[in-house]
């Protein structure tokens, strides 16, 4: 078994208390939080349906599922988001039909997180290190990206 599904059927939601731009801070039971600035994930994946990468904006979707169930729904929802992303008619239709409460999403431009216990962090897929607290930030047009033209 992967580490993910185990991870999945274990369903151990964390304590966090988080702040987005030094508003009023909040509190959530989670599985996973995920900060970004692009919503597409490998293979046109669609996680964060709001995210544009130039907006300088962070993107953060937090998973809350509250039971294996909850996994469901949240399956549901981003298998939604996919097949809606190509086309703003179905967008129209089905957009927000499958909206899930186990998933969480926020926009800012700083994101503060504290945890209660020491949590794994992950930065682009390696491996970081445990902290109790963390704060992300996206600088507006920060890094020039060059593309060719179409």
């Amino acid at each position: 078994m992967t580490p993910i599904a185990r991870s999945i059927i274990a369903n151990r939601l964390f304590h966090a208390d988080y702040q987005v731009d030094r508003g009023p801070r909040r509190s959530t039971r989670a599985h996973t939080i995920i900060v970004g600035n692009c919503g597409t994930l490998a293979g046109r994946f669609l996680l964060i349906p709001d995210a544009v990468i130039d907006d300088g904006l962070l993107d953060v979707v937090m998973m809350r599922p509250a039971s294996r169930f909850g996994w469901a729904k949240i399956a549901a929802q981003l298998t939604m988001q996919k097949m809606v992303q190509c086309s703003p008619r179905r967008r129209r239709v089905f957009g927000g039909m499958w909206r899930t409460q186990a998933l969480a999403y926020v926009q800012g431009r700083e994101f503060d997180v504290r945890f209660d216990t020491p949590h794994a962090v992950e930065l682009d897929g390696d491996h970081f290190g445990h902290v109790l607290r963390a704060r992300v930030s996206v600088g507006l047009a920060a890094v020039m990206l060059r593309v060719p033209r179409a």
